[in-house]
């Protein structure tokens, strides 16, 4: 069995779709996750221009299992990288 912290984050970056997934679920008990999520967003903005179930997932699970609960920011931060034509994430701000 591989446990995820034995990836690099450098690595996981390098695909975005499940790098993505992979480094959020890594990471996502961490005491504080807007510093890695920063990191990531130019990578989910990439997945935003053609997956947008997938970024509203990701939305989802942030808020859902982050121990940090900064959700207006992190709300935020995904609407200032959706296209501006789908700006509604079906998230009630």
């Amino acid at each position: 069995m591989l446990s995820l912290r034995d990836i690099e984050d450098i690595d996981l970056r390098k695909k975005y779709h499940m790098g993505v997934v992979l480094s959020l679920m890594k990471e996502i008990h961490k005491k504080d996750i807007l510093p890695h999520l920063k990191t990531l967003l130019p990578f989910v903005q990439i997945i935003a221009s053609s997956d947008l179930h997938l970024t509203e997932l990701l939305l989802l699970y942030i808020l859902d299992n982050a121990k940090s609960k900064n959700d207006e920011l992190i709300i935020q931060l995904f609407a200032d990288i959706v296209p501006v034509r789908t700006v509604n994430l079906g998230v009630a701000m």
